[in-house]
């Protein structure tokens, strides 16, 4: 059974969508490249799949009648779950993420996030930035290219600046707000997670000191507020696209997937959701 995580917000491969598109429905596909990890505390806790090994990769949401068309995008929210190929495709608005008081929310994320918001999505902006410089970059436009070792790894940082802020002292530890630990499956080990959370804690402390050169504005990243019972996204990209008129609504990201062991794909809803997906395989 595949359980995916919902109130997610997620950062997309490809491109800006022209702004004229103020609402689209996409539907989640599959997730891949991607790694694995374990997580646990209190901001995945209302999911209801605490301690769970969760996907940590891209995620892809296809849009159309067909749904052949692909969106690529990574999660930056834990606390709800959504279907891959539900029936119903998720239906999402954009937001600029340099307006990150209305991503961040305090309803969605709680206050202690919410205060930070701006701090946040700086420490992104400078993680994408990072992480645009590697090779088989997990931000590369061409997914084909992204290694699943960094896709992971990109991903579990964004979930440590956002829940942790960027501490390293988030592995295995009952005390963070969103602890990881070595995955069952895949790429992550107690001292591979030392990767993904050193490049969150240089992207925050450079937030919190202003050294990183470019900003959210200038960046120009997107975020996908859901509308409906899904999951927001974070849609992000230095190279603007549009995408056709006749498609009217649908767009999405990636985030976290919480795979079970048998039975048929379920949601839970969470009131206030804004928008993640990540994976968890039991």
């Amino acid at each position: 059974m595949r359980r995916i995580l919902a109130s997610c917000v997620a950062l997309c491969v490809l491109g800006i969508v022209s702004a004229s598109f103020a609402d689209m429905s996409l539907t989640l596909t599959n997730v891949s490249p991607t790694g694995f990890v374990e997580m646990d505390g209190p901001a995945i806790a209302p999911s209801g799949y605490s301690g769970y090994t969760f996907y940590a990769g891209v995620m892809d949401w296809g849009y159309g009648s067909s749904h052949t068309a692909s969106l690529y995008t990574y999660c930056i929210d834990v606390a709800s779950a959504i279907n891959i190929d539900n029936a119903t495709p998720y239906t999402f608005t954009f937001t600029s993420l340099s307006n990150s008081s209305n991503v961040f929310t305090s309803g969605v994320y709680g206050t202690a996030v919410a205060n930070k918001s701006a701090t946040i999505a700086q420490a992104i902006t400078n993680l994408w930035n990072f992480a645009a410089t590697l090779t088989n970059s997990p931000v590369s436009g061409n997914v084909s290219n992204i290694s699943a070792v960094n896709a992971q790894d990109f991903q579990i940082a964004l979930w440590d600046i956002i829940y942790n802020f960027g501490a390293t002292n988030v592995v295995a530890s009952p005390t963070a707000n969103l602890d990881f630990n070595a995955s069952s499956g895949g790429y992550a080990t107690i001292g591979s997670l030392a990767v993904p959370l050193g490049w969150a804690n240089t992207a925050w402390m450079d937030a919190v000191n202003n050294t990183d050169p470019k900003g959210v504005s200038e960046l120009g990243l997107t975020a996908l507020v859901t509308t409906d019972d899904g999951q927001s996204q974070l849609y992000i990209t230095a190279t603007p696209m549009s995408l056709p008129q006749s498609f009217g609504t649908g767009l999405a990201l990636l985030g976290m997937i919480a795979m079970g062991t048998a039975g048929r794909s379920r949601i839970k809803n969470f009131a206030a959701q804004f928008m993640s997906i990540c994976g968890s395989v039991a």
